[in-house]
């Protein structure tokens, strides 16, 4: 009877033992799934800020080559070479001379660009600069795929209805926008994503130069109106603070040569604002004798 008992204890215990086994055995595989959805969660989590790190990256490259792109017209009268240069698209112009080492455009003796063309130029030069500046290492470097257009833009003359991307710039009174269409497709193991649209937009006021040079009452007609007079262009009769009250855009006429002037239309308000630098933009006039009855319009008082 001893022994009988002595055998059920047996059972007893291993049947308990088992039951142990069991219980331990399905908390492991349970606490594993739950650290394993865990750091799925916490994986799936992260992407995403990581993708927008990617974004904020390219809008940068964006904005830095923007910002270049727009210097350089304001330097070269609205071109991006008036050399030229294929690189960009730039067919320039046979109409420029070298000013402190630089390509200026004759705007009278020459061919001024509209707003559309500098519009069309900047898109080309961004595209390109973009591309460039885009540096996919440190993002593949943390597991990521990043797939970009391959596109040849001369093959299609920066035609951008034949492709999938865009650069499309924007000239407003008080700022330039650019928007970039540039389809990214970026893979990080199981994880897919796209980024294609992009804007910045930009202090500048190139619109309003624009406008200061070629409204009705602007520069370039208030020169035009004294082409007939001998010796004389009246740039004294153009009123600076009727396109600007502030005084913060000043314009001034540089010799160049016995019959060539550099116009320069300096706005300051960059100066103060963001850039510690004013905007430039500036253009060659010629003719035969060439004078001022004054070589300067200016405000007065510039104000932050």
């Amino acid at each position: 009877m001893a022994k009988k008992r002595g055998q059920i204890a047996v059972f007893v215990i291993l049947g308990i033992s088992v039951i142990i086994l069991v219980g331990l055995f399905g908390y492991t595989q349970s606490n594993l799934t739950h650290n394993k959805v865990s750091y799925e969660i916490k994986k799936a989590s992260k992407t995403p800020l990581e993708i927008s790190s990617i974004k904020r990256f390219a809008e940068s490259c964006l904005k830095e080559v923007s910002d270049r792109g727009l210097w350089i017209v304001g330097e070269h009268g609205g071109y991006i070479d008036p050399e030229g240069n294929i690189t960009y698209g730039e067919p320039g112009t046979i109409d420029y001379i070298q000013y402190d080492h630089v390509p200026v455009p004759y705007y009278i003796g020459g061919t001024p660009l509209t707003l559309e063309e500098i519009q069309e130029k900047l898109a080309r030069y961004i595209i390109i600069e973009f591309e460039r500046c885009f540096n996919f290492t440190t993002f593949e470097n943390d597991g990521f795929l990043i797939e970009s257009p391959a596109l040849d833009y001369h093959a299609v003359n920066f035609d951008f209805d034949l492709v999938d991307v865009d650069s499309d710039v924007t000239i407003n009174e008080d700022t330039v926008t650019v928007k970039l269409r540039y389809p990214l497709n970026i893979t990080k193991n199981t994880f897919k994503t796209r980024l294609k649209d992009f804007r910045v937009d930009l202090p500048l006021r190139l619109g309003k130069i624009y406008n200061a040079m070629h409204e009705p009452d602007g520069l370039l007609p208030k020169i035009q109106d004294t082409w007939a007079i001998p010796d004389i262009f009246y740039l004294a009769s153009f009123d600076c603070d009727e396109h600007d009250p502030l005084h913060q855009i000043n314009i001034y006429s540089k010799d160049h040569s016995p019959t060539t002037k550099v116009l320069q239309i300096v706005d300051y308000r960059p100066y103060y604002s963001k850039y510690m630098k004013s905007y430039l933009f500036q253009f060659a006039i010629t003719k035969d004798p060439i004078d001022f009855e004054d070589d300067i319009c200016t405000g007065t008082v510039f104000v932050p």
